[in-house]
């Protein structure tokens, strides 16, 4: 749900990712390219879609990797990538499996736009505080 109005201003929020988010890109497609084939498939240019976007673009990555489709062989390929793309920063626990490198954005509703304010390195605008009187 995006807020609206001038109530929203100032409302911030954690997001997965964000399309105005400036990820520095080693591997696959630079952001403005993403959002065009997200928009050509017809769905709205979300966090959903983006995220399974870059899932696909790991997938690829551990095939190309690995040069193998055994689960073994993919799980390897996995572990030992520590790339970024569009959506973020990629490198998981060879344990665990859990993300280790992905950063959510926070977002920060402005003049009826909502910007990325934190972390510094892919925000487009620093975060600012609000004073809200007590209703």
């Amino acid at each position: 749900m995006v807020p609206s109005g001038r109530r929203a201003e100032g409302f911030t929020a954690p997001s997965r990712w964000a399309p105005a988010a400036r990820h520095a890109v080693d591997f696959g497609p630079q952001p403005g390219n993403v959002l065009r084939a997200i928009e050509v498939m017809g769905v709205p240019a979300d966090y959903p879609a983006a995220q399974t976007y870059a899932a696909c673009l790991i997938a690829h990555r551990c095939l190309e990797v690995s040069r193998a489709v055994d689960d073994e062989a993919l799980w390897n390929a996995a572990c030992s990538l520590d790339c970024s793309t569009f959506f973020g920063r990629f490198r998981i626990d060879e344990r665990s499996g859990l993300q280790l490198a992905h950063e959510m954005v926070c977002l920060q509703w402005r003049e009826g736009r909502r910007r990325v304010v934190w972390p510094g390195a892919v925000a487009e605008a620093s975060p600012r505080l609000f004073n809200r009187p007590a209703p």
